[in-house]
């Protein structure tokens, strides 16, 4: 499957959809907004999505508007989990394909590193069509028998509400969402510390004073790495009482990494 961006305009799913080659899409039941109709253009097959608010993760599927695309071969083989476009930020967006032995792969090597246990929760607060919102966020959780707490999207005084009521663990989010949670942090006059083991810094950089901020806030490590849409993630620093130098993205995780110039030859 692939996750879109839903706020895209209907000119930008129609070319996603076209370079995917998809074969169905799922959009809510009452309306499927911008992607229902770049499908419908398209001739893709529409399924409907109704959740059921009793239950957790609870939903049902309904074939809407059954199309021949539907007999489409597929174009992935049985080894990609899923597909995501990257945020656009060079150019025009690459398609990324992720495989079932790398999710895994490095799931499990920083569940390692974070000691990920079944008692965790993350406070998910990225959106499910970036790398970071279904790797960090939700599957990192799932793999190690942990929970998600779904909080509105970049949602800071959510965040620092779920903290206070010891409803999470941890959380992974982008830079400027932490700037957010900082901001909110300072107009409360402060936040409680909850249950919080770590808060993972994510998509850009952040001054060291920031870190500083977000640790005493909240009482807890701000830890910080490196990673892709295409590759996840490569260098990360460890918790303590492992040594985290400022500025630093940490070691390898589960990779092998190279440093080379200009001309692709491996430097000192």
């Amino acid at each position: 499957y692939a996750t879109l961006d839903a706020t895209l305009r209907v000119d930008d799913q129609l070319e996603l959809l076209r370079r995917i080659g998809t074969k169905a899409v799922v959009v809510p039941a009452g309306g499927g907004g911008a992607l229902g109709e770049a499908a419908r253009r398209l001739g893709i097959a529409r399924m409907t999505m109704t959740t059921d608010a009793a239950e957790a993760g609870a939903f049902d599927l309904a074939l809407a508007e059954p199309t021949a695309s539907l007999d489409a071969p597929p174009r992935l083989g049985a080894e990609c989990a899923y597909v995501t476009a990257t945020s656009g930020t060079t150019g025009r967006p690459k398609l990324a394909t992720h495989g079932h032995r790398q999710i895994m792969i490095t799931s499990l090597a920083l569940g390692a590193r974070f000691a990920m246990t079944p008692a965790d929760t993350s406070a998910h607060l990225t959106p499910l069509h970036l790398g970071g919102g279904l790797r960090t966020g939700l599957l990192l959780a799932l793999i190690h028998g942990a929970s998600v707490r779904c909080l509105p999207v970049g949602g800071a005084e959510a965040f620092v509400a779920a903290v206070e009521a010891g409803e999470v663990t941890y959380t992974s989010a982008s830079f400027a969402i932490m700037r957010e949670v900082l901001r909110c942090v300072r107009d409360r006059g402060g936040a409680g510390r909850g249950r919080l083991r770590f808060i993972r810094v994510a998509s850009g950089r952040m001054e060291s004073r920031e870190f500083e901020q977000l640790e005493g806030a909240f009482g807890a490590p701000a830890i910080t790495g490196l990673g892709t849409t295409e590759t996840a993630i490569m260098l990360h620093q460890r918790l303590p009482p492992a040594a985290r130098r400022p500025g630093s993205a940490g070691d390898a995780v589960a990779s092998e990494i190279r440093v080379v110039g200009g001309d692709g030859r491996a430097a000192a």
